[in-house]
């Protein structure tokens, strides 16, 4: 551009150049606009950079690039840094504390939403005749029965199973990786196709 002593030569080469990345509209895209602007400083020059860019195309498009010799490649190999078992620990708590004391709170919840102690206290003074004066069998059973039905219905507790039929949470982990999965495959048939999610 600036051997042919257009105008804005330095704004137009870089526009021409960023816009020949995009293959076959690119060179197209860049000129369009660039011809617009000389347009406006002179018409037989704008005219002379259309020429110009239809030349270069043409040039372009027939040329061929050999690579000759070997193709280098650059490796940079870091090894895996060891895990801190300090830190693993330190995840691990903190996730078991926020889970255990989310639960913990879920139930205690709900048993004041309904009112449990008042339920167990009308039903001792139904059967016993008198009011509780503390704590009673009722509540004993009660949060004995609220673990082994936690117990059972995780169907584990630590590495021993009560049956070999999955967990809940295993069941829940299974349905998430075969969505994930499914997800995938879709996502890879529209590749390039301009399908949107329905």
């Amino acid at each position: 551009c600036s051997i042919l002593k257009f105008p804005y030569t330095p704004l137009v080469s870089v526009f021409v150049g960023v816009t020949n990345i995009i293959p076959f509209f690119g060179p197209f895209l860049g000129a369009i606009p660039s011809t617009f602007l000389i347009l406006l400083v002179s018409p037989r020059q704008a005219l002379y950079f259309v020429i110009f860019v239809l030349a270069l195309q043409q040039l372009d498009g027939n040329l061929q690039i050999n690579n000759v010799g070997e193709t280098d490649f650059i490796i940079d190999y870091q090894p895996p840094k060891k895990p801190s078992l300090t830190w693993q620990w330190l995840k691990t708590v903190f996730v078991c504390a926020i889970c255990f004391c989310g639960a913990a709170f879920a139930i205690m919840t709900f048993n004041n939403d309904v009112s449990v102690s008042s339920v167990f206290g009308e039903i001792y003074l139904l059967i016993m005749g008198k009011e509780a004066s503390g704590f009673t069998v009722l509540e004993g059973s009660y949060s004995v029965g609220l673990a082994l039905g936690i117990l059972v219905f995780f169907n584990h507790f630590s590495k021993w199973k009560l049956n070999t039929d999955p967990t809940p949470l295993e069941v829940e982990m299974r349905t998430y990786e075969d969505n994930i999965s499914k997800t995938l495959i879709q996502n890879a048939e529209r590749k390039e196709q301009d399908i949107d999610v329905h």
